[in-house]
């Protein structure tokens, strides 16, 4: 994934992407957490019908070049992140192509959480997943 960057966001190292803002803090959650593999979730399967796409976090990483520790801040700087319950309900709007990151949780039960986020305006048109653009 190619990305359009403000000189000093981004600082590389080897083959992974390191970020560097004083100003970046953690956002709240606005996803939800679910029972169960996602990929056999029915609210997985209709938002992927309905356009979104869908990457586990781990291979966002690997993709876009962030390590796990930064992929937050990588999100927060090039996607707008929706609260998915505000969404269903109609009190937010999003515009454009969608993305579901998923984390797998770790422990004896299969659970996972999604997150809902947009392009932002600093990112460019390349989308993550097998360079799919957003429409």
């Amino acid at each position: 994934m190619s990305l359009s960057l403000e000189q000093g966001s981004i600082v590389t190292g080897g083959n992974a992407m390191t970020m560097k803002n004083s100003k970046w803090e953690k956002p709240e959650f606005k996803g939800l957490t679910l029972l169960g593999p996602w990929r056999g979730c029915n609210a997985m399967t209709m938002a992927q019908e309905r356009g979104t796409f869908v990457i586990e976090e781990a291979d966002l990483c690997q993709e876009v070049g962030c390590l796990p520790e930064t992929v937050e801040e990588f999100l927060a700087a090039y996607f707008v992140e929706h609260d998915i319950h505000a969404v269903t309900e109609g009190k937010e709007g999003v515009t454009g192509r969608t993305l579901s990151v998923v984390r797998v949780l770790p422990g004896p039960r299969e659970n996972f959480q999604v997150r809902l986020f947009s392009q932002n305006d600093r990112a460019d048109s390349t989308w993550p997943g097998q360079g799919a653009k957003p429409q």
